[in-house]
């Protein structure tokens, strides 16, 4: 378990500085690092306010029918955000320092950053 540890800890110093690109303006790797580790822990704590959040959006769309869409739409939406969470917590960090794409996986399912925006 230690030679693990260390040898992330070496990918992760020794990767660094490929992050930085002359072409692209990009923020930093480290930078980089950060917000999307905070989004991701931020994500993973409250993916719980999809529940009251959906189900306000489907009472405003569906008004006759929001019993039947509130359960797949908080369902799918919650796994989404969860999704996206462990994904920027665990995935994003070993493949960021190749990427300038950080975008979070609920950007691709037209869903806010965080649980308590609108969409």
């Amino acid at each position: 378990m230690k030679i693990m540890i260390g040898l992330l800890s070496l990918f992760f110093l020794i990767s660094a500085p490929q992050a930085y690109s002359e072409e692209v303006a990009y923020e930093g790797y480290w930078s980089a690092f950060k917000t999307v580790e905070k989004r991701g822990w931020i994500n993973l704590v409250t993916f719980p306010m999809d529940f009251p959040t959906t189900l306000k959006e489907e009472t405003e769309k569906y008004p006759k029918t929001w019993i039947v869409t509130t359960i797949p739409h908080t369902i799918t939406r919650s796994l989404t955000r969860l999704s996206s969470a462990l994904n920027d917590i665990f995935l994003m960090p070993l493949y960021a320092p190749f990427s300038k794409d950080t975008t979070a996986l609920t950007k691709h399912f037209d869903l806010p950053d965080y649980g308590w925006e609108d969409v």
